[in-house]
């Protein structure tokens, strides 16, 4: 087990990610860290012996609702993936924003990829859902509730705000992100890096990354291709009901 590191506050400092920066952790069944990446231990300002065996919200920033991750381990225990904007709280108190799209492993335990923001209107919008839950989980936790009753009520508020943005549950929520934030990533990077000289293992290693790279994106065209067939359907219903 790591050792216990005071809670920091935060310091209002803001600290970007790298467009091309890729960070990731895995954590037992609990949430508790077992390995981290080199990018996520310069970001969160930890020792890498701190990290190991902390809970994984030793990053998490007060401003966040308790109802995002609510519904993050109920559609986890489901078995499903998530993703969502997370804001997080480095130890020297500088915050840092990012995508984290969290998936169940084989083998118990989870993994939480983490890449910056891109899509400025996406995450405009979970923000200021998130400050509205934020505030509605205080007025209850003030008013005696527990923070597991606080953040039910946080995570039905996010739903709320959500569906009056046309975006009716968290699935169809990412179904838009994921495609968005892919494409406007692919847009900014710079790439992998071109080798033509190249031989032996880093060959044989750029070769096998590009070609995940151009599968991941087929996929995400596709993804996009069936986040736009919803969006019309939910529209063609809605008219449907109406009339």
């Amino acid at each position: 087990m790591a050792p216990t590191a005071p809670k920091p506050a935060p310091s209002g400092a803001v600290h970007e990610v790298g467009v091309d920066e890729l960070f990731f952790s895995t954590t037992d069944s609990r949430g508790v860290i077992e390995r981290s990446n080199d990018v996520f231990v310069r970001l969160s300002h930890y020792e890498r012996e701190q990290l190991g065996g902390a809970p994984h919200n030793i990053i998490r920033h007060p401003a966040m609702p308790g109802g995002a991750f609510r519904a993050m381990w109920d559609t986890l225990e489901e078995g499903a993936p998530f993703a969502a904007y997370v804001r997080n709280l480095a130890a020297n108190g500088s915050e840092y924003d990012v995508l984290a799209t969290v998936t169940p492993l084989p083998g118990g335990g989870y993994l939480s990829v983490r890449t910056r923001p891109v899509v400025e209107e996406l995450y405009d919008t979970a923000t200021a859902v998130y400050a509205d839950a934020r505030a509605l989980e205080d007025e209850r936790l003030a008013a005696g509730a527990t923070r597991r009753d606080a953040a039910l009520d946080g995570a039905g508020r996010i739903l709320e705000l959500l569906a009056g943005e046309g975006i009716e549950d968290y699935e169809t929520f990412q179904n838009t992100v994921l495609p968005a934030e892919v494409a406007r990533r692919e847009e900014l990077s710079a790439g992998f890096p071109a080798r033509p000289g190249a031989s032996g293992p880093l060959a044989s290693r750029l070769e096998a990354v590009t070609a995940v790279s151009r599968a991941l994106e087929t996929r995400m065209a596709q993804q996009d291709e069936l986040a736009g067939l919803a969006h019309d359907l939910r529209r063609a219903s809605r008219r449907l009901a109406r009339s």
